[in-house]
């Protein structure tokens, strides 16, 4: 086979993968939109079947934030369910386990079936390659664990958007424990709370949730302005 004809192949094959991986979100955004499953992981539902699961109850609540993030259900009221149905610590360290065991699938998928294809467009532009490159270089894992933490963007859709511009895999999941952390540790401590208003657990749940999300927007906000200067710096210098 000559080197045109490979080159052919090979690119007949990329533009499939990218089909196959449009198609696999496009089925899970319809199943999400069109079938009862967001009813189906609502807290109130959640905590009904897994309550029934006995000794199983820990693998069916991970199972489910796993499905539920395949699926974009709202990961925030699934985790906050947690504390209803576990002691919030529990409740928080099998969320973690779930993020990072559906974080590496996203990340698996797009990197696998896409990523090809993406990186052709960044190799035709040498200004967005280097740009991406001073992301990775000095920022992966705290950009990572930031925009984790930041509530800019869907967990899912940024799982598959690190897939997609190559940020390195051990930094993509240790950016993504350190950033899930907190949240992990936050919300299934405001979900226990609430059954509780009014005490004073509860007031200092709801406090500690309000700082958490005016702190994350506002580090969400310097981080994006610090790297835009850093683009701005980079296009002068070429």
């Amino acid at each position: 086979m000559s080197r045109s004809s490979a080159s052919v192949s090979d690119r007949a094959s990329g533009r499939w993968k990218v089909v196959l991986f449009i198609g696999l979100l496009v089925v899970c955004l319809l199943l999400s939109l069109v079938t009862p499953i967001r009813q189906v992981l609502s807290p109130d539902h959640l905590h009904l079947w897994i309550s029934r699961l006995g000794a199983m109850a820990y693998v069916g609540y991970v199972a489910a934030l796993v499905l539920g993030e395949i699926l974009f259900v709202p990961r925030m009221a699934l985790i906050t369910a947690g504390g209803l149905l576990f002691v919030p610590l529990w409740a928080g360290l099998l969320s973690v386990a779930a993020d990072l065991i559906a974080g590496s699938v996203f990340y698996v998928v797009a990197s696998r079936l896409a990523r090809p294809w993406v990186q052709t467009l960044i190799d035709r532009s040498p200004r967005l390659s280097s740009g991406l490159d001073m992301l990775g270089r000095r920022h992966g894992v705290w950009a990572v664990a930031l925009l984790r933490v930041c509530p800019v963007a869907h967990y899912t859709t940024f799982s598959y958007g690190c897939g997609l511009w190559g940020v390195p895999y051990g930094r993509y999941l240790v950016g993504t424990f350190i950033g899930v952390l907190p949240g992990a540790m936050l919300y299934p401590f405001f979900g226990s709370a609430i059954t509780r208003p009014g005490s004073p657990v509860f007031w200092l749940a709801l406090v500690s949730l309000v700082v958490f999300l005016v702190g994350t927007y506002w580090l969400g906000k310097k981080m994006v302005a610090v790297s835009a200067g850093e683009r701005a710096m980079t296009g002068l210098e070429m």
